[in-house]
Parts: structure tokens; C-alpha cells; sequence
């Protein structure tokens, strides 16, 4: 279920990703719960170790797991719940992936070490996502930034 109020260390909703960018951990892609809504992620901002990563997480209209995983059938996507999606895509996947791009609506900006697993802060948004004031998403969540260096 997906909060509508800010909570913290509740269970994710999602339970399988589709990223399209990796590095050292999800960066970008779409995420699915458990009912099948589809939401695209990107990341915001991480601490120095990559345990913690800061996304914006934002509601897929009119696309459903139904549709992604018809769309990738020859790929096997029985069997993986994170997948990091291959650069060639056939031509109705890239055009679900491009649908869900340009046709979202950032609901909430979360704090996690594992997007399947817990979700440290959820924090609900209104409107166009603000940039940060401050140091930076995770100190504005009240996280702190493991691994700064002390200077």
C-alpha cells in the first residue's frame, strides 16, 4: 500500500524493479507493487557508501505489470524480481518505457538501503518535486550521510 502520510520503516510496496540505470545499486527504472501499478524511480541523492540512496518515486497512469511483462515475455521475466533491463529492448518495451517517462506524476520522495525491502523514510509530495535546500535529500529526510568525510 502506498502511504499517503510521511512514515518510516515500513515494508516496501514494490515487488519487482526494472532499471535502467546501475551503478553500484538502482539509479533509474520502474518499480511494481504487488497489485501491479507500475511507478518510476530516480535517484535524488546517496550517501558516500551507497547504503542509503534517496529516490523520487512517481504513479505510472494507465501502465500495469500486465503490459511491461507482455512486452518482455521472450526476456523470462518469471524468474527475477530486480532486472537490469538490456540496452536493446524490442520496439513495444521501448515504447512502454518511453510512455512511462514522459507520463508520470512524482507522488513521494523515499529513503532506503533496498527498494523491495525497507523503505526508511516515505515521504509523501505534492505538486512538482522542489529542489532541496540545505546539504542535501537525505539530511532534509533527517538521515544522516554515512561515510563524509570529517574535514
Amino acid at each position: 500500500m502506498i502511504p499517503s502520510v510521511e512514515t518510516r520503516g515500513i515494508p516496501s510496496p514494490f515487488r519487482r524493479l526494472l532499471l535502467t540505470d546501475f551503478w553500484d545499486g538502482p539509479v533509474e527504472g520502474l518499480a511494481v507493487d504487488s497489485n501491479g501499478a507500475v511507478y518510476a524511480f530516480d535517484l535524488l541523492d546517496w550517501d558516500e557508501h551507497h547504503s542509503v540512496r534517496v529516490f523520487s518515486i512517481a504513479a505510472v497512469p494507465d501502465l500495469r505489470w500486465i503490459d511491461l511483462k507482455g512486452a518482455l515475455q521472450p526476456h523470462g521475466t518469471e524468474d527475477w524480481t530486480e532486472w537490469v533491463l538490456p540496452v536493446s529492448l524490442p520496439p513495444e518495451a521501448e515504447a512502454l518505457l518511453q510512455r512511462a517517462e514522459a507520463a508520470n506524476t512524482v507522488i513521494a520522495v523515499v529513503a532506503t538501503s533496498d527498494l523491495l525491502a525497507t523503505i526508511e523514510v516515505w515521504r509523501p509530495v505534492a505538486g512538482p518535486l522542489a529542489p532541496v535546500e540545505g546539504d542535501g535529500w537525505l539530511e532534509s529526510l533527517g538521515l544522516p550521510r554515512r561515510g563524509r568525510s570529517q574535514a
